[in-house]
């Protein structure tokens, strides 16, 4: 939450800028990553 209103580029909390950028990266990483690596759930037997 900013610390005053109106926000100004001093009184900014960039914390929800990281975040959203971090949970941003780690989305297209876990994107490209299962797609090499991901197989699928094991075949059922015996149904």
């Amino acid at each position: 939450m900013p610390t005053a209103l109106p926000v100004t580029a001093v009184s900014m909390n960039y914390a929800s800028v990281v975040l959203v950028g971090f949970g941003a990266i780690a989305a297209v990483w876990y994107g490209v990553h299962s797609r090499k690596s991901y197989h699928g759930p094991p075949p059922s037997e015996g149904l």
